[in-house]
């Protein structure tokens, strides 16, 4: 199954090139703003791909190597391989997939545009949007996606610990778009190669009997490769931390654990969600002052007033996309109002579990964040889901992990169904309908197949 899973890498990481390749605007760009001395060969060969169908065969391509590597995924469960031999597959898998171009998602270059806006322009990220730069070449790439709002229109959402990683990273790679490009994927690179030295150390100091298992399932995971190393998501870093933390925790350090999450937290304020679960199984110790104490003089550094913040936060997680909340508000505006109360009482009875049960704060959050991208939050983009397969990484073959793995598998799926809808009028209600049944229905349908049959 590593084999398979080498050569589909391989395939997507030239099909990404090919993909590029269809899209007119950024090739123009880069033509005109970064490369002029490449513009002749750009265009020859955009001529020489345009007779191979590239709004059509390239999707079909697409959804093949989906198939094909989440095929050999699953089958890769069955089979015994040795620590060493999964690890370096799953570094192998990250390397080649670092030469592919991010087609799955602009975000990395919205990165860099926002890091330009600290690092060449000596602007606060947190104040001033990038709007106000739009003469910088990077501008032109991200506009067309959003040329009235949130990247260009919105100032950042994430914390200083996020920025001053990034910026060093702009700092260092000028003006050139490849450099930048592979310079913010190295990033990632790095973290989930650090994630995958701490998930072995956890495993061989606590679950031991698990390790096989619960590395393929993370980092053999197709979607995970993509959209970490292949599309360049600072997802990785909120996880990284989030799981130092979690090795404080089982060593019982509050102050360290505190200190991680915080750092988590200024990543992605996702991270949140795991403070009180962490503050209800712990006992009563400087876990609590020393968070609030690592979080508020991170959140000093950004130099911008907390309602600000959350107001630009609640933005970001009020849009409609991929969710539950885009088909119920087409039916009600004030139905979907409730999807927000209906998340927070299930995540208290996940506190009071917590609590009550001294249940494990990581699964809890993992089980908190699969309800909340499946049924309450508006926006689900593909690699969130990759925050509960990582949450439940140390849980061994079960319900919870087979759910999460089914809910990677069909939200790579929507990738080749949403450019389809491109071709046959997107803006049709039908679609979104159908888009959302494909994310949740795998993970719905896993969960009560598995626990049916864990009774039986």
């Amino acid at each position: 199954m590593g084999v398979i899973l080498v050569i589909s890498f391989v395939f997507y990481t030239l099909l990404s090139w090919v993909i590029l390749f269809r899209d007119a605007w950024t090739l123009e760009v880069l033509a005109t703003k970064f490369y002029p001395q490449w513009s002749s060969l750009i265009w020859v060969v955009r001529d020489f791909l345009a007779p191979l169908k590239l709004n059509t065969v390239p999707t079909i391509l697409f959804a093949i190597f989906v198939l094909i590597s989440f095929t050999a995924y699953f089958l890769a469960w069955k089979k015994t391989y040795s620590p060493k031999k999964i690890i370096l597959l799953s570094v192998i898998f990250q390397i080649i997939v670092f030469f592919s171009y991010p087609i799955l998602s602009t975000d990395v270059l919205n990165y860099i545009l926002s890091d330009r806006v600290a690092v060449k322009y000596g602007q606060n990220v947190w104040t001033t949007p990038p709007k106000n730069f739009n003469f910088d070449p990077y501008y032109y790439l991200v506009y067309p996606v959003y040329p009235k709002g949130d990247w260009n229109n919105q100032t950042r959402i994430y914390g200083p610990v996020n920025q001053i990683i990034y910026s060093a990273v702009t700092f260092v790679s000028g003006d050139d778009f490849l450099v930048n490009l592979a310079a913010h994927k190295a990033v990632v690179l790095i973290f989930n190669l650090g994630t995958l030295v701490l998930v072995y150390k956890i495993f061989k100091r606590y679950f031991p009997e698990k390790l096989q298992f619960g590395l393929t399932l993370v980092f053999w995971n197709p979607l995970f490769i993509l959209e970490t190393v292949g599309s360049g998501h600072n997802d990785i870093l909120m996880i990284f931390f989030i799981l130092l933390s979690y090795l404080f925790y089982l060593r019982k350090q509050p102050v360290f654990t505190a200190l991680m999450l915080a750092l988590a937290i200024n990543v992605k304020s996702t991270a949140l969600l795991l403070a009180p679960l962490y503050f209800a199984v712990m006992p009563l110790t400087l876990y609590l002052p020393a968070l609030i104490i690592f979080s508020g003089a991170l959140f000093l550094t950004m130099g911008t007033n907390l309602p600000a913040f959350i107001t630009r936060t609640f933005f970001s997680t009020n849009l409609y996309w991929q969710s539950l909340p885009q088909q119920v508000s087409k039916i009600s505006p004030l139905l979907v109002k409730f999807l927000t109360p209906v998340f927070l009482l299930f995540y208290g009875w996940q506190s009071l579990r917590a609590l009550f049960r001294r249940a494990d704060p990581l699964v809890l959050y993992g089980q908190a964040l699969l309800f909340y991208l499946l049924f309450s939050l508006g926006a689900h983009w593909n690699w969130y889901c990759l925050w509960v397969l990582t949450s439940f990484v140390f849980l061994g073959k079960g319900i919870w992990t087979k759910t999460a793995a089914a809910f990677t598998f069909t939200t790579a799926l929507a990738y080749p169904l949403y450019w389809i809808s491109l071709r046959f009028d997107f803006q049709h209600p039908v679609w979104p309908v159908i888009i959302y049944l494909l994310i949740a229905g795998g993970p719905v349908i896993t969960y009560f197949y598995a626990k049916k049959n864990q009774k039986n």
